[in-house]
């Protein structure tokens, strides 16, 4: 009977490694993958022009990540990836408040133009 306990423990047990192992790679996998596609959002919402230097280190990371996940370095990969993700979601929010803060400039200097012109006599 003890016999069998450790039989039927063993093949349990690396299972169970694996298993936890391999969860590492598929969520760097993601990870990277979220962070290619954020840099890519921000590239294309003009951030090199409004924040170009959380841009800059979001590409830094997001390359680091790659080489080290290129290299079958999974948990090396996550942290600098996870960093990628959070300078993409920067820039891209500072892009945002830059665009909507131009947008409101725009908007007020029409509003004056419009009173000037209302306040103008026939």
């Amino acid at each position: 009977m003890r016999n069998f306990a450790n039989r039927s423990a063993l093949p349990a047990a690396v299972a169970f490694m694996m298993v936890g192992c391999a969860s590492t790679p598929v969520e760097t996998v993601e990870r990277v993958a979220e962070a290619r596609t954020l840099v890519q959002q921000a590239e294309a919402s003009g951030a090199a022009e409004y924040a170009s230097d959380a841009l800059s280190r979001a590409r830094d990371n997001l390359q680091q990540a790659a080489v080290r996940q290129d290299n079958n370095r999974p948990k090396e990969a996550l942290r600098p990836a996870e960093k990628a993700v959070v300078d993409a979601e920067l820039a891209l929010a500072a892009t945002r408040a830059a665009k909507a803060q131009q947008a409101e400039a725009e908007l007020r200097s029409s509003v004056d133009a419009l009173r000037r012109e209302s306040r103008r006599t026939p």
